[in-house]
């Protein structure tokens, strides 16, 4: 996998990083520290209505070799520094996955045109449970994601 990420310092953003997935052509901006409130995707290709499940797999996959690979770019200790503990950047990096998953089942619920009262019964969840799932503040299982995406007839896949 070393090949198909390339990660380089941003020439455009003060202490940034650039992070390429070459086999997926998608580039992820982000500045070192502020992982989750600074990244911004773009595509190589012309990209026309990308599938949000797969890029948010593909974001996942990006932020996991980060987190395994350069985890001092994901966020600074208590003096404003770079350089974390590993714990401390899993625990930013799995919150940045719920409010990521988040808000990708909260894009295509509204891309369909539904409301968290039609969505909720017909994954056996309460409304309060969708929209703090939507809104990253829940771990969501495994069974519930796939009731999710069964509803908005989606599948849950690994690549």
């Amino acid at each position: 996998m070393a090949d198909r990420y390339i990660l380089q310092p941003s020439e455009k953003i003060a202490d940034g990083f650039v992070l390429t997935d070459t086999e997926l052509g998608i580039v992820l901006t982000f500045v070192r520290g502020q992982f989750n409130e600074t990244q911004k995707v773009t595509f190589l290709d012309d990209m026309v209505n990308p599938d949000p499940m797969a890029v948010a797999r593909a974001m996942r996959m990006m932020a996991q070799w980060l987190a395994d690979e350069h985890p001092e770019t994901l966020v600074r200790n208590r003096d404003g520094q770079a350089g974390i503990k590993r714990s401390d950047a899993m625990a930013e990096f799995r919150q940045s996955e719920r409010e990521r998953m988040g808000l990708m089942i909260k894009a295509e619920r509204e891309r369909q045109g539904m409301t968290l009262r039609q969505l909720a019964p017909l994954c056996g969840i309460s409304n309060a449970h969708l929209s703090n799932i939507e809104n990253g503040r829940y771990a969501v299982t495994i069974d519930i994601l796939a009731s999710i995406a069964s509803a908005l007839g989606k599948r849950i896949t690994l690549e």
